[in-house]
């Protein structure tokens, strides 16, 4: 009897897990093939009906990325901020979502608020590329000039003969009233890039 009981008992608990799963799976195909579907129609620039496929899902940090990025793309940056948080809040530690909420913030020209993001993800990475290159630029756009050459010096260290932190620090020593040090840094643009247009505009101003 006690085997007999044990038995039953087995079957009941592979019974329940049987018949979780095909649930489970079916709920884990929905939502595979909804994102799959909503990338798709991002490439054809469908941006709302991919928002659209994503709408019965679950909250998820995947998803809220993603619909952060979606309504970026359709320029409705409330909403594109609400989901961009979400994901940071469902993920603290996910630099992506940081940087993915910096774009509607750029979009709108929030620089504060880009300046505070870009240093939270300076924070869990202190030589990260594009944290610092918009942390430079929301410094820059705020008249905060020196310590935007202090970001664009210690990143530059790194990646030498970057174009675009190259430029970018150039307006940056233009700003700052260097007019000699930026034509300088605008020629090595040229250098590297003979068809970079922001460098051969500053150079025949």
């Amino acid at each position: 009897m006690k085997v007999l009981s044990m038995i039953i008992v087995l079957l009941g608990v592979v019974g329940v897990v049987c018949f979780a799963r095909p649930s489970d799976q079916v709920a884990d195909d929905a939502a595979r093939t909804a994102l799959h579907h909503s990338y798709l129609l991002e490439q054809q620039g469908s941006y709302t009906e991919a928002v659209n496929c994503l709408a019965a899902l679950p909250k998820s940090y995947l998803v809220s990325y993603r619909l952060g990025w979606l309504y970026y793309l359709q320029t409705d940056y409330a909403a594109s901020s609400v989901h961009y948080r979400e994901a940071m809040k469902i993920s603290p530690a996910s630099i992506e979502a940081k940087l993915g909420y910096t774009l509607p913030l750029l979009a709108q020209r929030r620089y504060d608020e880009v300046e505070k993001v870009a240093r939270q993800v300076l924070k869990l990475d202190g030589n990260h590329y594009l944290g610092s290159m918009r942390l430079a630029y929301a410094l820059r756009m705020q008249h905060e000039y020196a310590q935007a050459d202090a970001v664009l010096t210690r990143l530059l260290r790194f990646y030498p003969t970057d174009v675009g932190l190259l430029v970018e620090h150039g307006l940056v020593l233009q700003a700052r009233q260097q007019p000699h040090a930026a034509r300088q840094v605008f020629e090595t643009v040229l250098t590297l890039d003979p068809t970079n247009t922001v460098a051969r505009a500053q150079l025949t101003r």
